[in-house]
């Protein structure tokens, strides 16, 4: 008897230690690329190649196979997700774990230390996973402690061990946190418990899964959006058919100006083919400068740091992905320039002259034409 214990065990350990080695393709190599960022996410650092292969093939169930085709495509994946919702059609768990993913991606990228997401966006999210939290089966095996580190912060003092009341009180000081700061609190981690709860946790009932979800789906999908935009450097835009007209209201939008002393400001606007958005910043007189802003992720980085500086002292900047600004102290008056990254040309403005661009800015913005293009806009490229 002890002999056949001892031969089991012989057998295990060479079962154990035997190594499969196999020629994939590229398209497969690929996959496995995108996997292992997906579970690089889940266990906090970067997993192997073999890693991947070798949990694929442990959990090689028909659910985890169609979350990996959905990530192996993930722009017609979202594109095909959003038109299932569009018509009403229940989404399935994996689907919503590729929301929730892209969604994550994008809460956690911000560049030069600024993040454009709304807080409530935030809220959001805090939200979507306290409704998904709701819905788990009551269990030992929720990853209270996970859950709970991502949403707590210094200021939140607990004693172990974290269990599942102290996991909601925690989601309700985020979001207490968010709605009150002075300054932009962002909990940058919290998209990770809204994925990992979908992607871990054991959820059946698909129909209570969309009716919890249900009322977050448009800020869940703008940050799947964005995050969409930071991995694959592209708006989700669904291909137009020859000749076809992308928005369907008037694409003609009206300029804007604001006077200043010497002439006025103003703002000209055209569609780039019909699918996105320029716009063209005059200067004041017949010679002034005329300043293009091509596309969503240029206009987007401009208003961001057009509203984000702190222009009322001297000695402030903001240094963002595509432009950098300071102010600079002229006699009693505070002067702002800024540049775009990839020229360096700076221009320079009065207080007097900068506050007026800011107005020009919001009131184009806040017309109904250029209201609704931005809208669209944001539905393909997030808030960015």
């Amino acid at each position: 008897m002890a002999r056949e214990r001892e031969l089991s065990e012989e057998r295990t350990q060479e079962r154990q230690q035997k190594t499969l080695s196999l020629r994939i393709s590229d398209v497969l190599h690929d996959r496995l690329e995108r996997v292992r960022d997906v579970l690089s996410v889940k266990a906090g650092s970067r997993v192997t190649t073999s890693e991947v292969a070798k949990h694929l093939l442990e959990s090689a169930d028909e659910e985890r196979l169609e979350l990996v085709e959905l990530m192996q495509k993930p722009t017609d994946a979202l594109l095909m997700i959003r038109e299932k919702h569009a018509q009403g059609v229940r989404l399935s768990k994996n689907e919503w774990t590729c929301i929730a993913y892209y969604a994550h991606r994008g809460m956690e990228w911000f560049t030069g230390g600024h993040s454009n997401i709304l807080p409530e966006s935030y809220i959001a999210v805090v939200k979507a996973f306290l409704a998904v939290y709701d819905i788990l089966p009551d269990s030992d095996t929720r990853h209270h402690d996970y859950y709970f580190g991502n949403l707590a912060d210094h200021e939140f003092k607990v004693h172990r061990p974290i269990t599942s009341d102290v996991v909601l009180k925690a989601a309700a000081h985020c979001i207490h946190k968010v709605e009150t700061a002075k300054k932009p609190y962002r909990p940058l981690s919290v998209g990770r418990n809204l994925y990992h709860a979908l992607d871990s946790e054991k959820i059946t009932d698909t129909t209570a899964l969309n009716e919890a979800l249900a009322p977050f789906w448009k800020p869940l999908w703008r940050l799947a959006a964005r995050g969409h935009y930071r991995v694959c450097s592209l708006p989700l835009r669904t291909p137009r058919a020859a000749g076809a007209e992308h928005y369907e209201e008037e694409s003609f939008l009206p300029p804007v100006s604001e006077p200043v002393p010497d002439g006025s400001f103003s703002l000209s606007f055209s569609t780039l083919d019909g699918t996105d958005l320029s716009v063209l910043f005059v200067f004041p007189g017949t010679r002034g400068a005329m300043y293009p802003l091509s596309r969503y992720p240029m206009l987007a980085a401009f208003r961001a740091m057009l509203f984000g500086l702190c222009d009322d002292r001297e000695m402030q900047h903001w240094d963002g992905e595509l432009f950098y600004a300071y102010t600079s102290r002229n006699g009693d008056e505070i002067d702002v320039s800024f540049r775009a990254k990839d020229n360096g040309i700076t221009f320079g403005f009065s207080s007097h002259e900068w506050q007026a661009v800011k107005r020009l800015f919001a009131k184009a913005w806040n017309s109904p034409e250029v209201s609704r293009t931005w809208d669209k806009l944001i539905e393909e490229y997030g808030e960015l």
